[in-house]
């Protein structure tokens, strides 16, 4: 490997660590939102479970329960949508720059200018 595939190697691999930091910065939120997440299914299946035995006269309940249950949902979703957007962004950036990387290794590749994600195209 000559000096300059390994100082472009070194980059890409600088790059792919930068990518799986940025990605790491959802886990703190779905650790958050885990617990939240265990309630609501619980929630859920007791809406399910109470659904099954309902009358008439229980069925606007659960379905106030249920209506109440989706929009805490939809909520929490829109609020933590981009951070998880986000990380799956930088995954796939992840994921094709670490093949391309291994690819390139044995190749004069260079940064595509064009491409905001740094594909790779022989030389």
């Amino acid at each position: 490997m000559t000096p300059r595939q390994a100082g472009r190697m070194m980059q890409r691999l600088l790059e792919i660590d930068t990518y799986r930091l940025m990605a790491l910065l959802a886990l703190p939120v779905a650790h958050r939102l885990t617990p939240w997440l265990n309630d609501a299914e619980r929630e859920l299946a007791q809406i399910t479970a109470a659904l099954v035995e309902s009358n008439e006269a229980s069925e606007p309940v659960l379905l106030e329960r249920l209506t109440r249950l989706e929009a805490e949902i939809e909520s929490r979703e829109s609020a933590h949508h981009f951070r998880f957007s986000a990380a799956e962004a930088y995954h796939q950036l992840v994921s094709g720059a670490s093949r391309n990387c291994a690819r390139c290794a044995s190749r004069d590749c260079r940064r595509s200018r064009s491409s905001p994600s740094g594909g790779l195209r022989r030389r």
